[in-house]
């Protein structure tokens, strides 16, 4: 694997970094994370150099062994890199065998800032529950809002932003699930990510069930000033404005 191992993926990295980039990027997630400097093209461009130099014909499992790989880099590009890889060129390959694989970076502490744990979540975990058995996948995803992990809890909820705004025609009952997965976020911590990757799914789902939304964050008064903006923020004016 050392052709697609995480030297040469560095090395890669390395070659299209910019100091300027990774100066905005250090800023802006405020030390919460380490770059290298490279902008989002550039690691998907990287992504893709490795795809066609060997690695599309590359086993099954040697692919999965160099996300496990990447994923567990420190700098934010490499587990960018690791996101991509399996968002855009293993997705359809998953099966559900593959969930130790996916849940690893978030169990594990790898995937801890909202900026890569929000990207992991919306382009590649979206995709896996879309795929297969979907009642199967979200439930076994949507389980993660108990975990005692932050970050997994987090991508327990955001993982279905992308279907939240037609939540039933994804699953008859997604809205009722999607809730549960909320309370999981919400009951276990007042921290921030905790409550904010609530008022997103939430916003989104308002658009399909604003009645449902609104008794939730009317019942819940723990829910945090910013989610509730959040989870609001699309309602039409009506009972939850007056309150």
């Amino acid at each position: 694997m050392n052709e697609f191992g995480t030297d040469a993926l560095r090395a890669a990295l390395a070659e299209r970094s910019d100091p300027a980039v990774q100066k905005h990027w250090q800023r802006y997630l405020k030390g919460e994370a380490d770059f290298i400097g490279v902008p989002m093209a550039g690691v998907r461009a990287t992504v893709t150099q490795f795809w066609h130099n060997g690695l599309v014909d590359a086993g099954v499992e040697q692919q999965r062994q160099v996300f496990s790989a990447w994923a567990a880099q420190p700098y934010t590009e490499e587990r960018l890199a690791a996101v991509l890889l399996l968002a855009e060129r293993l997705a359809n390959e998953l099966t559900d065998d593959d969930l130790a694989m996916l849940v690893q970076p978030l169990s594990s502490g790898a995937f801890a800032d909202w900026n890569i744990v929000d990207w992991y979540s919306t382009k590649a975990l979206a995709k896996f529950v879309a795929g297969g058995d979907r009642e199967q996948r979200s439930d076994a995803v949507l389980s993660w809002a108990n975990s005692d992990q932050l970050w997994q809890r987090r991508a327990a909820v955001v993982s279905f932003v992308p279907h939240a705004q037609q939540p039933r025609d994804f699953l008859t009952d997604l809205p009722e699930k999607l809730l549960l997965a909320c309370d999981g976020n919400i009951q276990a911590s007042v921290e921030r990510f905790a409550h904010t990757g609530v008022g997103w799914l939430l916003r989104e789902m308002s658009l399909a069930e604003p009645d449902l939304v609104t008794e939730y964050v009317t019942g819940h008064p723990e829910l945090s000033a910013e989610a509730r903006r959040m989870a609001t923020a699309k309602l039409r004016p009506g009972p939850y404005r007056r309150r």
